[in-house]
Parts: C-alpha cells; sequence; structure tokens
C-alpha cells in the first residue's frame, strides 16, 4: 500500500478474524498510511466474532471512517458503506439503506456529477441499489483450489471484475488473508489499485 500511493483506500471487511490478536500492533501500521482523500471501512462477517465495538474501535484507530448506512464524499466520488447481512445473526441492526446514505450528500449537480462506489462484504448485488462500482470480498477467491467453483455456484461470480447487464461494475477481491488454515492454493492474495478517470475533457 505504501508504495502503490492511493488517493483512497477501502476495506470491504473481514480485517479481523478470530479474537482479535495483535489489533493494537496492527492499527498504527494502517493509519501510519494516511491517503490523501481518506479510508473508508465497512463491516463483514468476521468483525462480529470479536463484538461490534471492538471492531469498529480498531478500525477508527487504524484511521478508516467506518461506513455503516453512511456514505461519503471524496472528490467526484461518493462511496457508500454497508453492513454485512450477517449482522442480524449476531443480534445487530443491518445498516444497509443506500438510498438514504446518498440523500445525506450533496445532490450530485452540485458536486460535479458523481460516481458512486458502494462497499459491501458479501458479492451480492442488488439490482434497485444505486451505485456505479460495488466492491466486495468475502470469498478469498476459494482460497484452497477447488473451492472457488463452489463460491461461483454460490454467488454465481468469480474473483476479479464483472461486468453487469445494466452496465454497473463489481469487483470482488480475493483479499489478503485466510480463514480457518493458514494457507492458500492457486488463490493468490491480492492488494487491488482501481483507476477512476473522468470521461469529460480537463
Amino acid at each position: 500500500l505504501r508504495e502503490l500511493q492511493p488517493d483512497i483506500i477501502v476495506a470491504t471487511g473481514d480485517i479481523i478474524d478470530g479474537h482479535g490478536d495483535s489489533l493494537n500492533a496492527l492499527a498504527p501500521r494502517l493509519h501510519a498510511l494516511k491517503p490523501p482523500r481518506g479510508a473508508y471501512a465497512v463491516l463483514g462477517n468476521h468483525e462480529y466474532f470479536i463484538g461490534v465495538e471492538n471492531s469498529v474501535r480498531f478500525l477508527r484507530n487504524a484511521g478508516f471512517t467506518v461506513l455503516r448506512g453512511e456514505a461519503a464524499q471524496a472528490g467526484g466520488i461518493a462511496l457508500v458503506g454497508v453492513d454485512d447481512a450477517t449482522a442480524a445473526a449476531h443480534g445487530e441492526a443491518v445498516r444497509a439503506d443506500v438510498q438514504k446514505a446518498l440523500a445525506a450528500l450533496p445532490p450530485p449537480q452540485l458536486a460535479g456529477g458523481r460516481y458512486t462506489i458502494l462497499l459491501k462484504h458479501q458479492p451480492v448485488v442488488d439490482g434497485n441499489t444505486p451505485f456505479d462500482l460495488q466492491l466486495s470480498g468475502h470469498i478469498h477467491g476459494g482460497q484452497i483450489w477447488p473451492f472457488g467453483r463452489l463460491t461461483k455456484l454460490s454467488y454465481g461470480v468469480s474473483t476479479g471484475l464483472t461486468q453487469l447487464a445494466d452496465g454497473r461494475q463489481l469487483y470482488v477481491s480475493r483479499g489478503t488473508g485466510t480463514w480457518g488454515p493458514p494457507v492458500r492454493l492457486f488463490a493468490a492474495p491480492e492488494i487491488t489499485l482501481i483507476t477512476i478517470e473522468s470521461k469529460q475533457k480537463q
């Protein structure tokens, strides 16, 4: 991440796993990145394992703005983050109203147009949700072959970029870590650099 020097950093959940070991040591390393237009995160299903309060505290200490059914403006980009659907199973309210979140931002015409990025942990696309690009994770690229085939059967998409029929786009990251056994097989970890350029002449 330091080498890429991104303008914005986003995390689509599952930064935390297990019991939250070594979080105090990790937070300052992430906080030191300080991208010029901010760092934003949403909760994945694993953040609920150690409790929402602990997870949100860590993410904020690590320099992230945690979006829970909320939106933020970064130049001409609107970032909207929603809670993972598994929040309900942990007795938590699922904050996932994208329309309400966007309504809190200045109207697109006042902001000089707007490109909307949805941060959603699981790669499930809602046809009624307004976004240009959805960024998701959760499936680890299968992590260990041949589980990638099973995740594609479950979610209908593979990792990487998917062009949706209505012109919107979905990008599903393989992520950087592991779940369960600390092994990856034919599902290399990734940090993704996405370049967004305006079609308008400067």
